[in-house]
């Protein structure tokens, strides 16, 4: 058993968003084999609150800067304009880069583990806490550091800087562009090893890196998102699509499913009904949404599982993206069939047919719902193949054995 500290900036409970999500269960998955210390930017009584039957496992020790902020020093004194960029050169001891924030809230606690603690690995939950790497090691030399990625940062943004992305590339965002394009491609000067959420993300980074990497997948809890075993499923006339509705890659996707996809889907089967499920969904976009008949837009809700029961296929039109997604796999749990871009499924090791559904086109996706929900044995068929994959290959106690091996070879 190792002693680990994990630096993570998303707020877990209650789990919103994939970020969190990942963050929440790798956390848990590692607190079954190792001591782990984690420095959470959440107050501690909100960690250990049970929301949605899921709290920070108890064995797990939180220092929150919610709950010990960060003391005064004499950087605090200056000017806002020069102050915290000072103070965050001088804990780097680098001119490198803009300051982060979340390195300006925590050193103070990364002091107080290290000093401590005798620490044999440090995650960095996101490359925005991986800044904190060179304090470490001065901390603490004999740490091996490792990088949880998320997405590949770089490509995502050139992405929502193209394809139906929201962003102008101005040259303020071409310069952040080029900056994480090059922390991406030199993290062994931050970090020991990395792990991905896919091989198609490990091939990427590891393009300009000889540093380990290991494939740390997204997953589900198969407990918690327990099988529909509803025969007459395939005769719901909901449709549902789910996701943090704020971010870019969920944004394009909504606009093409209520502009394209949707007119073609209910010009051939006018009974059938759609629900947008989850938080942050522009209020422009919202009421577009909410306009179009048909279509329902939840907003963010307590429980997603009520309504994937309540609806038949989930569509997932997405046409950019990194990392994985994690509504395919609830989705897959809960025994509703998928039906998705290739860029939605990416970074997934399903087979198109036996798993789930793919299609990149518009009409294609549209015949290729069609089709299914007009042959019920099909849709049985392809719903509890997903769901016996998902148990055996992305069940969170799956990839929590992947990350203790990880663990175990950095450390050897």
């Amino acid at each position: 058993m190792a002693r680990l500290l994990t630096i993570c900036p998303y707020d877990l409970i209650p789990l919103r968003g994939g970020g969190a999500l990942r963050s929440f269960h790798l956390l848990g998955q590692l607190a079954r084999f190792h001591e782990v210390h984690a420095i959470l930017f959440q107050s501690e009584a909100s960690l250990r609150k049970e929301a949605e039957g899921y709290k920070v496992p108890d064995n797990v020790r939180i220092y929150s800067p919610i709950d010990t902020p960060a003391p005064r020093m004499w950087f605090d004194c200056l000017p806002r304009r020069i102050g915290p960029g000072l103070k965050y050169r001088w804990l780097r001891r680098s001119w490198q880069g803009p300051a982060e924030g979340e390195l300006l809230s925590c050193h103070h606690l990364i002091r107080k583990v290290l000093g401590s603690q005798q620490i044999d690995a440090v995650v960095f939950e996101h490359r925005g806490t991986m800044k904190a790497s060179p304090l470490v090691r001065r901390l603490c030399p004999s740490a091996r550091l490792v990088l949880n990625t998320h997405n590949v940062d770089y490509r995502l943004m050139v992405e929502e800087s193209s394809l139906g992305g929201t962003r102008e590339c101005t040259p303020a965002m071409q310069k952040a562009l080029a900056r994480i394009q090059w922390e991406e491609d030199h993290l062994g000067r931050f970090v020991d090893a990395v792990w991905t959420c896919s091989e198609e993300d490990r091939r990427v980074l590891t393009a300009h890196n000889s540093i380990p990497c290991s494939v740390i997948p997204n997953g589900v809890d198969c407990s918690f998102f327990s099988f529909d075993a509803n025969p007459s499923k395939a005769q719901s006339p909901f449709l549902i699509f789910t996701g943090a509705l704020g971010t870019e890659a969920n944004k394009d996707a909504v606009t093409w499913l209520i502009r394209d996809l949707w007119p073609r889907i209910v010009n051939e089967r006018p009974d059938l009904r759609l629900l947008l499920v989850g938080a942050g969904m522009p209020a422009a976009l919202a009421e577009e949404a909410r306009a179009v008949p048909g279509v329902e837009v939840t907003g963010e809700v307590p429980d997603v599982r009520p309504y994937f029961q309540k609806a038949s296929v989930a569509l997932v039109p997405l046409r950019i993206g990194s990392g994985t997604r994690l509504k395919i796999m609830e989705a897959m749990a809960q025994g509703n069939p998928v039906i998705s871009t290739g860029k939605g499924a990416e970074g997934l090791e399903v087979t198109d047919g036996e798993h789930l559904l793919l299609a990149n086109e518009s009409g294609s996706l549209v015949q290729t719902l069609l089709r299914l929900l007009s042959d019920p044995a099909r849709f049985h068929r392809l719903r509890q193949s997903a769901r016996s994959f998902v148990e055996q290959r992305y069940d969170w106690n799956v990839i929590g054995n992947l990350a203790n091996q990880a663990i175990d070879e950095i450390l050897r």
